[in-house]
């Protein structure tokens, strides 16, 4: 089992839920066999969201389960928590109806995907995304799917879990060359100028 499967199974396992408070947000990140990762996730919660990559020179065979590795990107992983998968279905394993909600507001994640390698739901959304700003202010939050609610979730650790992660990511990927793209540039600029 790779490196990447084991680190994703361990933030999803931080997510199993009923519609119960979860438990307060942590932090992991690891730095081994040149492959990084950083998420944040709750204990006994649905979701997590990582941020992961390597160095050119890496093992490919140590990351594998997880991808795209593409830098300044979040995989939002989510457990089987969203419900069972009708595999007769023509669209068994995807879902459209997913909705985070924070602040007031609700983010519908565009259509998400079961991994069967991982043995998660993920989808991936740029650093950008106006999701991650509203995750980067903080607060209690809900996850939504169809018209459920499966879990509420404390806001507790959340703001600043994610922005160390997001950092973390940030530095090896500056470490790298790699430049920002323009869709992350504001998140990564903002917690850049933040420090850590």
């Amino acid at each position: 089992m790779g490196f990447f499967k084991l680190i994703f199974a361990g933030l999803t396992a931080l997510a199993l839920a009923g519609p119960a408070m979860a438990q307060d947000w942590g932090l992991r990140s690891n730095f081994e066999q040149r492959w990084f990762f950083a998420g944040t996730g709750t204990e006994g919660g649905p979701i997590s969201f990582n941020c992961a990559g390597h160095y050119p020179d890496a093992d490919w065979s140590y990351g594998e389960g997880g991808g795209p590795y593409d830098p300044y990107i979040i995989h939002v992983s989510m457990t089987e928590a969203l419900g069972p998968i009708d595999w007769s279905q023509p669209d068994a394993g995807r879902r459209s109806d997913v909705i985070y909600s924070i602040g007031g507001l609700g983010y519908q994640f565009p259509q998400i995907q079961w991994n069967e390698m991982v043995g998660d739901w993920g989808v991936v959304i740029s650093m950008g995304d106006p999701l991650i700003t509203a995750l980067l202010a903080g607060g209690p939050s809900e996850l939504w799917a169809g018209d459920q609610r499966i879990a509420q979730l404390s806001g507790t650790g959340l703001a600043e879990n994610l922005a160390q992660a997001i950092r973390f990511c940030d530095g090896h990927w500056a470490a790298m060359g790699v430049g920002v793209p323009q869709h992350a540039a504001q998140t990564v600029m903002t917690l850049r100028g933040q420090g850590g």
